[in-house]
């Protein structure tokens, strides 16, 4: 008999009804991002899901006769041979390239990371399920003091050995709920972050009634008050002793024990967020934005920084760094401009030649065929506002660059936005919230500046850089 296929270190589940015309695309974006991966499909379709399924190569289980999604999903959970878990709903409302950053987060040291639609109101999702997402959200942190945004993402990843000391009832809806509130209130560590929702392929199966009552049922068997069987499992869950619970002398419940409480896992929440953008970020494009920045300092061109709102401020900063920290004592200096800090012309500019044009009239005084132009944004022009389009002036000004001869490098954030496609480099911060890469933003010109330094130092001495 032949010796068994090694069991693969990350499975990506799915549970099909009728899912036909999103399959495809939903199998072909987990394959583009982690080929290596298994891919179990849980079906109990009346169409051709499973057929297509298997010829795409999945692993397809029939679920019949169809028992609903909660045992569908424990099936898929118990028979996924992956170290790590990924669930992902079957209609491609949820962006396949959010798998790696998911896997990132698991590898930092948390247990179960959940995909949040709700950083704002998508406009993939109707305003009443919104609404009714925002109050689950609501009861599970002050029913069962879980920080969450989401619990019925339909996207999250676990890892596997949770479900050996995490029992959950697969029965009924709203499964999803107790599949990240269970392991949150018997200390697991859990996260979440935030992505794109899109428009659906096909049609819902939501049933709005039913579905509420499951859930309020499930966050009510993982409530904190009064709740004794939760109680022992926690207990038994100290026992298991992968992460040491800290108890409070009897009677120090106090507001600001609470506070202090809610303040410490928010601070914990965003620098496991910093650890996350650590293990995921390109080297190879911060290396090319090293390398551009010592070839322009090699060609004595200059370097102009343009970015808006708290990008604009960390342009004016890196350029002062780039002119002050790179310095090495009898070798040329580097030349850098920001183009955030001259308000007068500023304004004079906005006022004349309009807000998309006030970096672009600027670098026509001073550009120069072989000069970098640096934009930082947190979405890469990508979005909108009131005020239309985000960050059409820094868009405009790469373009310039470009078409006069110029090197042109982006930072930025989420998905990159169009900033990706028009910069020759851009640095994309993988993260979902706005601190988080402007905060990024900054610990990069950092390190680039200081190893722009050691780089100018090691020219002058003909050291091997």
């Amino acid at each position: 008999m032949p010796d068994e296929a090694p069991a693969p270190r990350l499975s990506v589940v799915m549970v099909t009804l009728n899912e036909e015309a999103a399959i495809a695309k939903v199998v072909g974006d987990v394959r583009s991002v982690v080929p290596e991966a298994e891919i179990l499909v849980v079906d109990s379709s009346t169409d051709r899901t499973p057929e297509i399924a298997s010829q795409l190569g999945c692993r397809v289980i029939r679920h019949m006769p169809p028992g609903g999604y909660g045992p569908a999903m424990h099936e898929a959970l118990s028979s996924a041979r992956g170290q790590i878990i990924i669930t992902i709903d079957c209609d491609d409302t949820y962006p396949a390239e959010t798998i790696p950053l998911l896997v990132a987060a698991i590898d930092s040291g948390f247990d179960v990371v959940g995909a949040s639609r709700l950083q704002g109101k998508p406009a993939a999702m109707s305003l009443p399920n919104y609404v009714a997402n925002r109050i689950f959200a609501w009861l599970a942190r002050w029913l069962c003091g879980v920080q969450t945004t989401d619990v019925h993402t339909g996207m999250r990843a676990y890892r596997r050995a949770i479900f050996q000391h995490f029992a959950y009832d697969p029965a009924g809806m709203a499964l999803p709920v107790e599949l990240f509130i269970g392991p949150a209130r018997l200390g697991f560590k859990c996260t979440e972050i935030f992505i794109d929702y899109r428009p659906r392929i096909g049609s819902t199966t939501l049933k709005p009634v039913e579905g509420t009552i499951w859930t309020i049922k499930r966050l009510w068997k993982w409530r904190r008050f009064f709740n004794r069987r939760v109680g022992k499992q926690l207990g038994d869950q100290a026992n298991i002793g992968r992460y040491p619970r800290s108890r409070s002398p009897r009677g120090a419940g106090t507001r600001n024990q609470k506070q202090m409480s809610s303040d410490r896992a928010y601070i914990d929440n965003f620098l496991d967020g910093l650890e996350v953008i650590i293990r995921t970020i390109s080297r190879e494009d911060i290396e090319k934005v090293i390398d551009a920045l010592f070839q322009c300092w090699q060609r004595r061109s200059r370097v102009f920084l343009i970015g808006n709102g708290g990008s604009a401020g960390t342009a004016s900063h890196f350029a002062a760094d780039l002119n002050k920290c790179t310095i090495v004592p009898g070798q040329p200096r580097m030349r850098a401009v920001s183009l955030v800090d001259n308000m007068p012309l500023f304004s004079a500019i906005t006022n004349d030649d309009g807000w998309e044009n006030v970096f672009v009239e600027q670098l026509e005084n001073f550009f120069e065929r072989g000069d970098v132009v640096l934009a930082l944004s947190v979405h890469g022009g990508g979005g909108s506002d009131k005020a239309g389009p985000w960050s059409q002036n820094l868009l405009k000004a790469l373009k310039f660059a470009k078409d006069r001869g110029g090197t042109t490098i982006g930072f930025s954030g989420f998905d990159g936005g169009p900033m990706r496609e028009i910069a020759d480099i851009c640095v994309v911060v993988p993260f979902n919230t706005t601190p988080h890469v402007e905060a990024f933003h900054v610990a990069l010109h950092h390190l680039i500046c200081f190893r722009l330094q050691e780089k100018i130092r090691q020219a002058a001495t003909h050291e091997p850089a």
